[in-house]
């Protein structure tokens, strides 16, 4: 597929909020990838692609976060996507079809190995029907590989607190981006991604911001 960098940017900020972001647990390794999550113990009820998959369709009842304003939703659509592949998708837009109704899905941020738990864009109302169809309707990689920033931060997370420590011995005048999903006990909660800057942290300083969506740190971007 011919990458479309213009159309990845808008798209994945379109799914994006700036949201204040954090303090207790140390993220390892170069990349931002998904920690390793129980496997699922069923067969996926619709492989959308080769690696993009749907564990099942549920109802959700709670905080709509897709749209960051957690307004209370009663029984809407909401999907388990699994990527089992080996690919780092930014921005995802799927449907999946179950009785006569098309759901549609936008998701970003969906590492190699991510299980998410996406809400129904739209709200649509959960209907007990077997799923019988789906699709990928827009997908766009990484053009730049997720990352910790490891050589030059230190970064501690506990819910609703990050922590980023300059571990270098120079200033570092420029914005962190710190990208963000909110989790639950099946995984990654949400198709949105959360954001928050931080600009200027000095030699040694930590910096921190407190949002109530913190829940894991999939990237984080540096611009001097």
């Amino acid at each position: 597929m011919k990458k479309k960098p213009m159309l990845i940017v808008i798209l994945a900020a379109a799914l994006i909020l700036v949201i204040g972001a954090v303090a207790v647990i140390i993220l390892h390794g170069k990349t931002a990838k998904t920690p390793p999550q129980e496997a699922e113990t069923t067969q996926p009820q619709l492989q959308l692609t080769k690696d993009l998959a749907i564990a099942e369709l549920i109802s959700y009842s709670g905080k709509f976060i897709e749209d960051g304003s957690d307004e209370q939703v009663e029984n809407i659509a909401a999907v388990r996507l699994l990527n089992t592949g080996e690919t780092d998708y930014q921005y995802l837009e799927f449907t999946v079809t179950a009785g006569e109704t098309d759901y549609t899905f936008v998701a970003s941020a969906v590492h190699a190995g991510a299980r998410v738990t996406v809400l129904s864009r739209d709200r649509q109302p959960y209907s007990d029907a077997a799923i019988t169809g789906g699709a990928v309707t827009t997908q766009a990689e990484y053009l730049t590989p997720p990352s910790l920033q490891e050589d030059l931060l230190e970064v501690y997370v506990s819910p609703g607190t990050i922590n980023l420590k300059n571990k270098t011995d120079r200033d570092l005048p420029g914005t962190f981006t710190v990208y963000y999903k909110n989790v639950d006990e099946n995984g990654l909660l949400g198709g949105i991604t959360y954001r928050a800057s931080v600009t200027g942290i000095k030699a040694g300083e930590i910096r921190q911001q407190v949002s109530a969506h913190l829940g894991q740190v999939m990237d984080i971007t540096y611009e001097e």
